[in-house]
């Protein structure tokens, strides 16, 4: 065939924009962001201001790829431009399948009440449709009527005016006009039966998706009252024992119920947490990183912590037997966990005293492995297997256990997302088997501890630290503010703001040696707080401390980009807080005591190399920016252990004096010291991303040799220890 020529620009960009769409939707599972970039330069490609007609029968189509797609988002986007250009008369056919696509799209993208609008509209539309073709038949019935009552008029005034020998003519005529009338009444009925059809099935679809949305309803109701529920018996358990605590009670009582309550306030925080990280997935923001992990260690962890659970149940719980010992495996080990926890604990939950619930493994091709959770419980029924992997349902005859309706629904998409998938196998009274196949890499064992390096050099002496640092405390829940206070009043001089504006009013007239800011506050935000501070010459020395319940990274790093000193995410330990808050002040006291030297007092360590001789050049970055840009040279080599301070020398091309000097004079700290620093903060922002694996991991993956000593230098630096983020 040879391919026809566009006969306009428009007619190309159409064209265009339709292909985008349909290689977006080939792709959308393998490469969901390439997908949702076609789809952008799609939806662009179409124009953002008045709707043309060319474009509209396009945008129809592209929408319903990207319904097709489940993104609705889109969909919606390009459909409702449409509406004001249907309102026209001729258009109600148009205008109808716009607004059942917009019922669609508005469904999907969970605005229930904009989707029952949009399904009433295309039910009005659609009797509208059916009326005009009813009054369209009624018309073509009389047309007919009148047609062979003057038929029949000519036939009479033939017949009179002319001959007997004219009369086989005038019959012939007769039945010719006949037939014609035949044919006409022929194709009315056949044009109306098949528009009939047509709107049978349209109302069947309406029906299905108004049931549809009716179920999806029920299911957000069920949905409601089951987090509702969740929330509110570990509530219960937190509010009620901090209640007793504060009543008369023995020492070893109030203990159990404070206990108790921390217990349950960390329950609280892991449903939080699943309900955030489906947000995530929806947005694709949940990212995958994987680490070399001893899949038999793992598996042997996940079974030992649910064997007190299994005990209380009176089950069996059976571990995998032939996992090999060696097998190290490149894992998502938060999510991998995530999914066989919620399997686990469905198991165990569902199955009936004296059961079973086993854990199997299995490699069923190269580079390929399964997880089987198998029990002995009831069974699901087989009309509700295709629907448990759905957000928010729940089996009628699980609707009595409890539970929010996430856990297998966010499992499979979990699965999904490490490249495998989730499956069930279940008939009534067997018991259920889910298993988790999925794809991994084998990595090397990892290599054996070494000997903790020898401690790092000690700075000149610096001027003894204030008896009482001051600190301005910014933040506007008052209840958390108090808190704060009392954290750091019996240890600092605290003042007091409310929110950024009154923190600039506060350190017009007073002095002080740190900020610890909120994030969230009316009038000024802690972001906008932070850039008129760094931004003033008199201020943007002050190490400031960002305490905030902001936990994304797109926050962390807009504030971390301005120049922002340390990061601490709300719930917090207050031993982490008091260490931090320390840690920044005798950092900027090294800081003031290095900015007095003169580049004769720091001495130029015994046969220390240099490539070049940098000491009289004046710096021409900022600290925060000139630090930055040596952190993001340094990114590649903070996981080798052998890069020290005259490795760092050599990469930044400078000699030990002058990075010794310069390192005092930005950070306060020596290059080992600057270096340690590096690796604990990007062991850091690994532990509290989760997945990390393990610690011994997250120390070879910074730099240190030894996890033991890596677990010192972090509670030291922090104030908690790396085994903490597991819990």
């Amino acid at each position: 065939l040879v391919p026809q020529p566009f006969h306009s620009w428009e007619d190309y960009r159409a064209a265009q924009a339709i292909s985008w769409g349909l290689r977006a939707w080939q792709q959308h599972a393998a490469r969901p962001t390439t997908s949702r970039r076609l789809l952008d330069q799609a939806t662009a490609l179409l124009g953002g201001g008045p709707v043309a007609p060319w474009q509209a029968y396009r945008r129809r189509q592209l929408a319903g790829y990207c319904l097709a797609m489940h993104e609705p988002a889109y969909a919606l986007r390009l459909l409702r431009p449409l509406v004001p250009l249907y309102q026209r008369p001729l258009s109600v056919l148009s205008l109808s399948q716009v607004t059942e696509l917009l019922t669609q799209a508005y469904a999907g993208a969970g605005r229930y009440d904009s989707a029952y609008h949009y399904a009433r509209r295309t039910q009005a539309l659609t009797d509208s449709l059916r009326a005009g073709r009813q009054f369209a038949a009624l018309a073509a019935a009389e047309a007919r009527y009148r047609t062979r009552e003057q038929a029949s008029q000519i036939q009479l005034l033939t017949a009179r005016s002319q001959q007997q020998a004219q009369r086989l003519a005038a019959a012939a005529g007769g039945v010719a006009v006949f037939g014609l009338a035949l044919l006409a009444v022929g194709l009315a009925w056949r044009a109306t039966r098949r528009l009939n059809q047509q709107l049978a099935i349209q109302k069947r679809q309406l029906e299905a998706q108004a049931q549809h949305l009716g179920e999806l309803d029920a299911a957000k109701d069920q949905f409601f009252a089951n987090v509702s529920h969740e929330l509110r018996t570990p509530l219960t358990l937190v509010l009620g024992p901090l209640q007793q605590a504060l009543a008369p009670q023995p020492a070893a009582a109030r203990r159990e119920l404070l206990a108790t309550g921390l217990r349950h306030a960390q329950h609280l925080r892991l449903l939080i947490d699943r309900i955030l990280d489906l947000t995530k997935l929806e947005a694709g923001k949940l990212p995958v990183q994987q680490y070399p992990t001893p899949l038999a260690a793992l598996l042997a962890e996940l079974v030992a912590q649910f064997r007190p659970l299994a005990a209380a149940g009176n089950l069996l719980l059976l571990p995998p037997l032939d996992v090999p010992a060696t097998l190290t495996l490149l894992l998502d080990v938060e999510k991998l966990s995530q999914i066989l926890t919620n399997l686990l604990a469905n198991a165990i939950h569902y199955t009936p005293a004296g059961g079973q619930v086993r854990l199997a493994f299995a490699q069923p091709g190269p580079d390929w492995y399964a997880l089987t959770v198998q029990d002995t419980g009831p069974g699901i029924a087989e009309a509700e297997q295709a629907r448990l992997f759905e957000r928010f349902y729940q089996s009628p005859q699980r609707q009595a256990r409890g539970g929010t309706g996430l856990g297998l629904a966010l499992s499979r998409e979990l699965a999904q997302l490490l490249g495998g998938q989730l499956t069930l196998t279940s008939q009534l009274g067997q018991g259920a088997a889910f298993t988790f196949t999925f794809p991994a890499q084998p990595a090397p064992a990892a290599a054996p501890a070494e000997a903790p390096p020898a401690p790092p050099p000690r700075l000149p002496a610096p001027a003894a630290l204030a008896p009482r640092a001051r600190l301005l405390l910014v933040e506007d829940h008052a209840e958390m503010r108090a808190y704060l206070r009392s954290l750091l009043a019996p240890h600092y001089e605290v003042l007091e703001a409310e929110d950024g504006q009154q923190a600039l009013a506060v350190l017009a007239r007073e002095t002080v040696d740190l900020v610890a800011s909120d994030a969230m506050m009316p009038h000024l935000s802690g972001l906008d707080l932070l850039y008129a501070l760094k931004a003033d010459p008199n201020w943007q020395g002050v190490p400031f401390l960002m305490v905030t319940a902001r936990a994304d990274e797109a926050h962390r790093l807009a504030a971390l980009t301005v120049g922002v000193d340390d990061y601490l995410t709300k719930p917090f330990e207050a031993a982490e807080l008091l260490v931090r808050v320390s840690t920044l002040l005798a950092r900027q006291q090294t800081r003031l005591h290095f900015a007095s030297l003169t580049p004769a007092d720091v001495a130029e360590p015994a046969a220390a190399p240099f490539l070049s001789e940098l000491a009289d050049e004046a710096p021409e970055l900022t600290a925060a920016d000139q630090l930055a840009r040596w952190q993001a040279q340094l990114a590649d080599c903070l996981a080798d252990q052998a890069f020290g301070p005259d490795e760092l020398a050599a990469h930044l091309l400078l000699s030990r004096r002058t990075l010794y000097r310069r390192l005092g004079e930005l950070a306060g700290l020596t290059p080992a010291a600057w270096l340690r620093e590096l690796r604990l903060d990007k062991a850091r922002r690994l532990l509290e991303a989760g997945g990390f694996g393990s610690v011994t991991q997250v120390a070879e993956s910074t730099g240190f040799a030894n996890p033991k000593y890596f677990s010192t230098l972090y509670t030291e630096r922090f104030g908690r220890r790396p085994s903490d983020y597991a819990k």
